[in-house]
């Protein structure tokens, strides 16, 4: 298979790309956290906000 080859404004702009992404991801899944952990009421609820992120990690 060839290799792509990318130039340096390709790179930057692949980047940005990714990284705009990355945070938008990473603001979501905070806020869908603290949704989550405001909401437990009970040890159940606090494992299951365990749980959420734990399959997030992975």
């Amino acid at each position: 298979m060839d290799r792509i080859t990318w130039s340096n404004s390709e790179r930057k702009i692949a980047r940005q790309a990714f990284d705009t992404a990355l945070a938008r991801e990473e603001a979501s899944l905070l806020a869908d956290f603290k949704a989550r952990a405001a909401a437990a009421a009970t040890q159940h609820d606090m494992w299951a906000v365990y749980r959420f992120l734990a399959e997030r990690d992975g």
